[in-house]
């Protein structure tokens, strides 16, 4: 360097620093960084993020015909509105956190490490480690190659902390709501300058931006999530929905966990399982705001709800014997061959119905176990398993009789069966179709061949 000209070299100096060799990868650094720290290293854009090499912007952004690709060339704050991180997932992540404080919630927020990425740049000198003294100085930029979500949710307890006008109305944890009063409440028992408590592990690398990429597809891409009935089997308690599935589980025999798969999301073919897990609460997540509701408002009404499903599906197995606790394989895999009645799709409707009846005699205060409540969702059932004439598949003109969860019932297409054409344009068959759209036709068709037309128009039910 010419002794004339000046040399200007900023440096992020990291103390208590750990270090690894990894092959092909070289040093990989770790320390223990406050929650405190990291909030200011973000606020002040020390840490940022690269659209290019992580999760890049917002598809309305990205899509938006004013926005140029040069963007994603731009190294930017974390708390970008325009970048692919969703603001609401790192507000649930920081209330979660807070939620630990108070084991009672049955919340917590396992992951204790962030990743960072000192850029390995032609322009910037390599980080300096002093091995003795433990000490990591960085003269490159550093950005954050994954755990974007999990920096917001740092920064926005510090930000919440300095600034509780910003504290949002509500927070959407894992289906409960937590409200502006508990979040200022939860926030007292975080205390900032308690280090030891509030940080976390931070990991380090030396990459350059095209292997910051790569990095970012391993954390991500080349990641294995469990299915979703392990998922379900080990955090039963999580959300709304999972704590409906668990009750129902324990309630009922139909659906006890002898009769339902938990380690699988699909029913082997010699399977004597009825359903699995992640389609009971696949099938009650639509009702997610209101089982949170009943969650928060009575539980005595909840255990009520789940006393009528199963009070329900015990009506039903005396239509279709196969949902009776016990039934073997080969029972249930035959029926499966010919009727929709234990298809994994048929569960979103009626379930669907037996909330709505539930939440009818409910408003009416109506006992539903006895008297005519108890005639009027029993006669329900008994036509839903009963007969219906529809189109015949050879004469759509005549119309045969078929029982109306059979899968021969042409009531069914164009409604949970979609026609295959040949290369001709000719209908070569009909497919099984599960979308929202088929589930929803499916719950209008079922309706109306219950006779309870208020399920659809709750102004017409009769009082």
């Amino acid at each position: 360097m010419n002794n004339n000209e000046t040399e200007v070299r900023n440096a992020t100096t990291v103390t208590n620093v750990t270090a690894i060799s990894r092959p092909g990868v070289g040093n990989v650094y770790r320390a223990v960084v406050s929650i405190k720290v990291l909030h200011r290293l973000m606020r002040d854009s020390v840490i940022r993020y690269s659209p290019k090499y992580q999760r890049g912007f917002d598809k309305k952004v990205a899509q938006d015909d004013a926005f140029s690709e040069t963007e994603y060339d731009r190294l930017l704050p974390l708390n970008d509105p325009r970048l692919q991180i969703d603001p609401r997932r790192a507000e649930m992540m920081a209330v979660k956190y807070l939620m630990g404080f108070e084991e009672n919630r049955g919340k917590r927020l396992f992951s204790a490490n962030v990743t960072w990425n000192a850029r390995d740049e032609r322009d910037c000198d390599p980080p300096e480690y002093d091995e003795y003294k433990r000490v990591l100085k960085i003269y490159s930029v550093i950005t954050v190659p994954d755990t974007g979500h999990r920096h917001l949710a740092y920064y926005l307890l510090g930000h919440w902390k300095q600034s509780p006008g910003d504290i949002p109305q509500e927070v959407d944890v894992d289906g409960t709501v937590v409200d502006h009063d508990e979040i200022v409440s939860l926030l007292d028992h975080l205390d900032l300058d308690d280090t030891k408590q509030n940080s976390v592990y931070v990991d380090i690398f030396n990459l350059s931006p095209v292997l910051e990429g790569l990095l970012y597809d391993e954390f991500n891409a080349d990641s294995k999530p469990p299915s979703r009935a392990t998922a379900l089997d080990l955090n039963p308690m999580k959300t709304p929905p999972r704590r409906f599935m668990n009750r129902l589980m324990a309630k009922s025999a139909i659906f006890n966990e002898e009769e339902i798969e938990t380690r699988f999301n699909t029913i082997g073919s010699r399977s004597r399982k009825l359903t699995t897990n992640a389609t009971i609460e696949a099938a009650i997540r639509p009702m997610s705001k209101k089982l949170a509701a009943l969650e928060a408002e009575n539980t005595e009404a909840l255990a009520d709800l789940v006393e009528f499903f199963d009070a329900f599906y015990t009506e039903w197995s005396h239509h279709y014997p196969e949902f009776t606790p016990g039934t073997s394989s080969d029972a249930r895999m035959k029926l499966r061959e010919t009727s929709l009645a234990t298809a994994n799709i048929i569960f979103f409707p009626m379930f669907r119905i037996a909330f709505a009846m539930w939440e009818h005699y409910r408003d009416l205060k109506a006992d539903w176990r006895q008297g005519k409540a108890q005639e009027e969702w029993k006669e329900a059932l008994g036509r839903l398993a009963g007969y219906t004439n529809a189109p015949d598949p050879d004469d759509p003109t005549k119309k045969v009789k078929f029982r109306i969860m059979d899968r021969d019932n042409t009531d069914w297409r164009l409604i949970l069966f979609v026609p295959r054409f040949d290369n001709d344009g000719q209908v070569k068959g009909w497919s099984l179709s599960n979308n929202f759209q088929s589930r929803d036709a499916a719950y209008t068709y079922l309706v109306g061949k219950s006779g309870l037309s208020w399920l659809v128009n709750p102004t017409k039910a009769s009082k």
